[in-house]
């Protein structure tokens, strides 16, 4: 809606903020989904605790690790032999430029963006949701979300 709401010459924040919401809408789908790995039933203040504590500069380095198919020796012991799959590949990659994207739309106000691109980003979004419908019912799911609540030694 927001990359289509001007009907001839869209505006520049209107573009902006529809490739802010696409990442973002990405980012709390993964977070939620990661925080429901580790707080078991109502445990809300716990919940919101954790959805907090992620970090979109480390969810980048393990996005893009699992996009490339090599999310490190740690990682790949975890999915004890297990490829990364496609649709896993397709949703860290989307992760991946989404927060360019956005980065670029938020902070470079120099750069215009267009309503094909934009559209196209938020096309990628939708394709990373369908995909993760598919990867949250494999084995390299929790895996993926666990690498990116978790930081340190284990650093994808």
């Amino acid at each position: 809606m927001l990359a289509t709401h001007e009907r001839t010459r869209p505006r520049q924040a209107s573009l902006r903020c529809a490739i802010s919401t696409a990442y973002y809408a990405l980012f709390h789908l993964l977070t939620e989904d990661a925080t429901r790995l580790f707080v078991v039933g109502s445990e809300q203040e716990l919940h919101y605790t954790i959805r907090r504590s992620f970090e979109h500069a480390h969810m980048k380095a393990v996005a893009k690790a699992f996009g490339s198919g090599a999310p490190g020796l740690v990682w790949a012991d975890a999915l004890r032999g297990t490829k990364v799959s496609t649709e896993l590949e397709t949703v860290a990659q989307s992760f991946v430029e989404l927060q360019g994207s956005r980065h670029q739309a938020d902070y470079d106000v120099g750069k215009s963006s267009t309503r094909t691109r934009t559209l196209a980003l938020v096309d990628q979004a939708s394709a990373a949701f369908v995909a993760w419908q598919t990867v949250r019912k494999q084995r390299d799911a929790p895996v993926f979300l666990t690498a990116l609540t978790f930081k340190g030694r284990h650093e994808a």
